[in-house]
């Protein structure tokens, strides 16, 4: 008998990343004597990736971006967990999700090393079977390759499997893949014309979905 995953996204999903991402966008600007963005403006960039974030908040400046997505990483890692939070119902859930069976995972667009920084302090590692994030050599989501691994590295069923994501990257992703999709409407990303399956509005929604013989009802 196959397994049931729960694969993930991270910022907007697991974790409110945005005041650390904008802080870190900001600490690069002022490197390159540049006048920082709101918190609105960066959070408008995030998404697609540190390459993508780092071209749309230095766009029209000169600035290299290699060397740009250098600081952005280094400011990021060194101030990662300043004032990120786990969305509410998140340690708990995650926690009755793999107490129940499901094999959990977590595909980030951030780098794999951010995204290890992140659950460390958490303390997340544990319960999650793979982490795989931006720099892991897998294309970025939308594109299905990082889901098929954990597929089969997970010895998963797509067909009864979910992808719980706040962007519509992580939903074309889980179409990509044959997977489920949970829209997590509380997150920061866009959901774009991207479809999904079914919609929660708060981390316990997923639990109340997934676990029904738990004593939960859908």
């Amino acid at each position: 008998m196959m397994n049931r995953c729960v694969i993930f996204d991270l910022d907007g999903t697991l974790i409110d990343s945005r005041a650390d991402i904008a802080n870190a966008v900001n600490m690069t600007r002022r490197d390159f004597h540049l006048p920082e963005h709101s918190l609105e403006t960066v959070v408008s960039y995030v998404g697609d990736g540190v390459r993508k974030l780092i071209s749309r908040a230095f766009a029209g400046t000169g600035v290299d971006m290699e060397e740009a997505i250098r600081t952005m990483n280094r400011h990021y890692a060194e101030n990662a967990v300043v004032k990120t939070t786990l969305y509410p119902g998140v340690a708990q859930g995650l926690e009755e999700l793999y107490e129940h069976g499901w094999k959990l995972a977590l595909v980030s667009n951030k780098p794999t090393e951010l995204c290890r920084i992140i659950f460390r302090h958490f303390r997340l590692e544990p319960l999650f079977a793979e982490i795989v994030g931006g720099s892991s050599g897998f294309p970025l989501k939308p594109a299905p390759d990082a889901l098929n691994y954990i597929l089969r590295t997970t010895d998963s069923d797509p067909a009864q499997s979910w992808v719980c994501g706040d962007n519509h990257t992580d939903l074309d992703a889980a179409k990509n893949a044959g997977m489920k999709s949970v829209f997590a409407s509380y997150g920061f990303g866009t959901l774009g014309d991207a479809a999904y399956d079914r919609i929660i509005h708060s981390f316990s929604g997923l639990t109340e979905l997934l676990l029904p013989e738990a004593g939960k009802h859908v």
